[in-house]
């Protein structure tokens, strides 16, 4: 069947399509896997997939329609040891994820103030902006993770306040992660009974859990919410994440929705049943052995990044368990060809799936010249 656009539409979406195609080629700077193939998916495209409402109800409107987004969510509570006191829904990405958990925060604690480092996320200087809450920027150390002599004297300045921790796992430019356990030492030390710590992961939340030896971050180790993308490591083609929290602060926040027939915790009600879909689809395909063995090479190609930039005397460096390699800002000719992520005098590379030692190899080339 031909094109039902008019032929100059048709040209322009073609041209888009193998714009697209050529581009993302060279994707290398930003947390986007581009590897992962959906194409057994396509058929559900034309169904209207719609997810309304708490996924641990059953949707009197569609029955089925929670079940996938339900595996999902038990696939991430075991993965980060979320235990029987759980909650969760498919986001549309880490920005909602931690919109949703610094909400579940100030409701939980209304006079809190919430702490992150100057290493977060953009969108949380965003998030207690909408949510009105008070918050300070605590300093990071050089290598992204938040500073903890700071943060005990920042919390120490307003110690008759809750302290709400906005704890990054895997900051955006390098890769850091915040020590939770650090941070309930300072709580212990400080003799504070009454506090929030939400983990940022977005792109380390698929990460860490994979690798033997690595941060503790999870519930296990005291957080009381997670978010995490489902357009970086795992590769949908759509922006979503997963958000993960203790039922037993959630359920304050429950709503009956009547003309639905659920009930509705979410933040913004109904949610794309295709994203829950493709992040089921790709937990199924790889399990746990295949993520395990992605990371493993991830891991192998962002230390073979760092060695080839050394090679040609750029002093690249990385976290440990970090698939970001930062190195010295280069011409804006290579930033552009490549994709690379720049702030201030640092640019990095993330190397997800796609981005193998021979796209590795061609960068090197490139850098070479500039």
């Amino acid at each position: 069947m031909g094109s039902l656009l008019s032929s100059s539409d048709s040209v322009k979406l073609n041209k888009f399509y193998k714009t697209v195609q050529k581009d993302l080629k060279r994707f290398i700077g930003y947390p986007a896997n581009m590897q992962m193939d959906y194409s057994e998916l396509y058929k559900f495209q034309k169904f209207f997939l719609n997810n309304i409402g708490d996924p641990f109800v059953v949707d009197q409107y569609a029955p089925y329609r929670h079940q996938l987004e339900k595996e999902v969510l038990l696939f991430f509570s075991d993965l980060l040891h979320a235990g029987k006191d759980f909650w969760g829904y498919v986001t549309t990405g880490g920005t909602e994820g931690n919109l949703y958990g610094l909400y579940l925060a100030r409701e939980t604690y209304p006079q809190g103030i919430v702490y992150y480092s100057s290493d977060a996320h953009y969108s949380i200087p965003k998030s207690v902006r909408i949510l009105r809450m008070d918050h300070r920027m605590v300093a990071s150390q050089p290598h992204g993770e938040i500073d903890y002599a700071e943060l005990e004297q920042a919390i120490r300045s307003n110690r008759s306040r809750a302290p709400i921790i906005l704890a990054t796992i895997g900051t955006t430019m390098k890769g850091g992660n915040d020590q939770i356990q650090q941070i309930h030492v300072i709580m212990k030390k400080l003799e504070i009974h009454e506090y929030y710590i939400h983990c940022d992961a977005a792109l380390n939340g698929m990460v860490l859990p994979f690798i033997k030896g690595s941060v503790p971050f999870d519930f296990s180790a005291g957080a009381h919410s997670i978010a995490i993308s489902g357009h970086k490591l795992i590769g949908s083609p759509i922006a979503c994440g997963v958000f993960l929290g203790k039922k037993s602060y959630v359920d304050r926040l429950s709503e009956s929705i009547e003309y639905a027939r659920t009930v509705d915790n979410t933040l913004v009600s109904s949610r794309s049943g295709l994203a829950s879909l493709i992040l089921w689809y790709a937990i199924r395909l790889n399990g746990i052995k295949g993520y395990r063995r992605i990371i493993g090479e991830c891991l192998d190609n962002a230390e073979y990044a760092v060695k080839k930039l050394q090679q040609i005397g750029i002093a690249a460096w990385r976290n440990k368990h970090s698939f970001i390699v930062v190195f010295p800002c280069t011409s804006k000719t290579v930033i552009e060809k490549w994709h690379l992520a720049p702030q201030g005098e640092l640019v990095h590379i993330v190397t997800m799936p796609h981005v193998t030692k021979d796209l590795i190899d061609d960068l090197i080339k490139d850098l070479k010249k500039r």
